[in-house]
């Protein structure tokens, strides 16, 4: 491979056409979900290909839908072995559904502790406290 071919892109390039810090490029490589297809013996620098444009920019927004990046790799190794990666990817948008609606009910019953500790504090900031507690509605929370 020459280098300084136009049909290779160093990890600089490849973070600058996918807004992916090259810290985190260098981190999907790690574990294993972004692989140079060249590094320099002399100079160290890693070689992408221009398609790995669309698998980082797939990383990436893969993350942003709340996939982890050990959920990416599965799917990734899904298209790899040449099945199609979307019925594994609805199994886990499914799971991820679920976990969804348990932080919302977890943060609806978080919610309605701190109205009812707003409510509390009118009654106690009425009726002065001579304890040394430093706020008596935390110490009384349930967290």
């Amino acid at each position: 491979m020459t280098e300084n071919q136009p049909n290779y892109l160093q990890i600089g390039e490849l973070s600058k056409q996918t807004g992916i810090a090259v810290s985190a490029l260098r981190y999907y490589q790690k574990v294993g979900l972004l692989e140079p297809c060249h590094v320099s013996l002399q100079t160290k620098y890693r070689y992408y290909q221009v398609s790995d444009v669309a698998l980082a920019k797939f990383i990436k927004k893969s993350q942003r839908l709340g996939f982890s990046l050990e959920e990416i790799k599965q799917i990734l190794d899904e298209r790899n072995a040449g099945r199609s990666p979307c019925p594994k990817v609805r199994v886990l948008a499914k799971s991820k559904i679920g976990e969804l609606d348990q932080q919302i009910a977890d943060l609806q019953k978080l919610e309605q502790e701190l109205n009812d500790y707003i409510l509390q504090a009118g009654k106690e900031l009425e009726s002065k406290s001579d304890d040394q507690r430093i706020c008596a509605l935390i110490d009384k929370a349930d967290v």
